[in-house]
């Protein structure tokens, strides 16, 4: 056989290695380079993924996925509405408005010239501002500020404000103020503990009467002659919410109990109360009037912040976990993150006590619920898929 023979037999092998070896490449190649398309029909630039985890919202009945969009994906610290169709928001890298009345909805990241890292609470006015509570950088105190939906300007509060709370029209602030020492060895000359109101401009600032109380009281103002102050809850030990009659300046016992939480309608109403017997177990939540009594008690409990009064009518839209978390500490374990609870949500009529299910599945957890202006959408912000939702209502 000559040498010219020989060659093109072994490039003929050669050839047909190569062949086999693509299409079982093709065949076996590993699904981890398999391209993902996104929610919108595109692919991932410069990246190949393995099959995508079908999020939340792919597991619901097709009638409620109609309803449900994403407004926003990511740490959500505070969100509330602007508008009737904008939202606006704080992640971590700053402030953020989206126009959700279009899909996918528009987000817009807004220069506010300083970022919030650590926000323990937001607090809408009905005046267009927004009271944010929060952690102040390089610092262990907490701090306030005060911003305007409109023009995106920022006020700080006084440092030594512990505690505040909108009136009820958004026009004035009540507020807590103490520059006590927080060391023992620590003096101040001129020492004050009062409670105190100004206007929403942080003007016109009147001493409402003296008081002494822990720096960490929390204060609620829900109706116009009453505002609500309590302690930081806990279920170890016994906490008092007083009412505080804004025009009479008097104090008064309201309700007594561990591990209390208490949130209000619009207007003071009707109000969520949370409570647990001694050691934090066996929690339970009442809806109750402005005189503490109970107007009934839900079968299943869950926090008054997952839940959301409706301006319109009798109406309360909460999100709920179809089964109880038992052998913890409540509220405290669940603060802590030592356990997780997936919730479904749930339209209440609060004169029948009637829950209606509007997404059935205990698929979310929700940290931060809302309605839109209009009540034409329910808002809220889902830890386990990191996005912040729209449900058309």
């Amino acid at each position: 056989m000559s040498k010219k023979t020989i060659f093109f037999i072994i490039l003929i092998i050669v050839t047909g290695l190569i062949a086999t070896g693509t299409v079982l490449y093709f065949i076996f190649r590993p699904t981890s380079e398999v391209g993902v398309v996104t929610e919108y029909g595109g692919l991932p630039s410069g990246e190949t993924v393995g099959f995508a985890t079908p999020t939340p919202v792919a597991t619901l009945a097709p009638e409620e996925q109609q309803k449900i969009n994403i407004i926003s994906k990511g740490d959500i610290l505070a969100f509330w509405p602007a508008s009737t169709t904008t939202l606006q928001y704080f992640k971590k890298d700053g402030f953020y408005e989206s126009d959700f009345s279009v899909v996918p909805a528009k987000e817009e990241k807004k220069e506010l010239g300083i970022n919030f890292s650590n926000i323990l609470e937001i607090k809408p006015s009905k005046a267009g501002k927004v009271l944010i509570k929060y952690i102040a950088t390089g610092s262990n105190s907490v701090a306030y500020s005060v911003l305007d939906i409109t023009t995106r300007e920022l006020k700080n509060l006084d440092a030594n404000i512990k505690s505040a709370a909108w009136s009820p029209d958004g026009k004035n602030l009540i507020f807590y103020y103490s520059n006590s020492p927080v060391l023992a060895n620590e003096t101040v000359a001129n020492e004050q503990q009062y409670f105190g109101q100004m206007d929403q401009n942080l003007s016109n600032k009147k001493t409402l009467i003296n008081f002494k109380a822990s720096n960490d009281l929390l204060i609620s103002w829900p109706s116009t002659t009453t505002a609500y102050i309590m302690q930081k809850s806990s279920g170890y030990v016994s906490q008092t919410v007083l009412a505080f009659d804004t025009k009479a300046k008097t104090f008064k016992q309201f309700v007594e109990g561990n591990g209390l939480l208490l949130s209000w309608d619009s207007i003071g109403n009707y109000g969520l109360l949370f409570m647990a017997q001694d050691g934090g177990v066996n929690p339970t939540l009442k809806l109750i009037n402005k005189e503490a009594i109970s107007l009934g008690t839900f079968p299943k409990v869950t926090l008054p912040e997952k839940c959301v009064f409706s301006n319109k009518s009798a109406t309360l839209y909460c999100a709920i976990p179809l089964e109880s978390t038992v052998g913890v500490v409540w509220p405290d374990d669940y603060y802590m993150g030592a356990f997780n609870q997936e919730e479904a949500i749930y339209k209440i009529d609060l004169q029948t006590m009637e829950a209606t299910p509007l997404i059935g599945k205990a698929i979310f957890e929700i940290q931060g619920i809302d309605l839109s202006k209009d009540e034409t959408q329910l808002i809220f912000f889902d830890k386990i898929s990191q996005s912040l939702y729209g449900f058309k209502l």
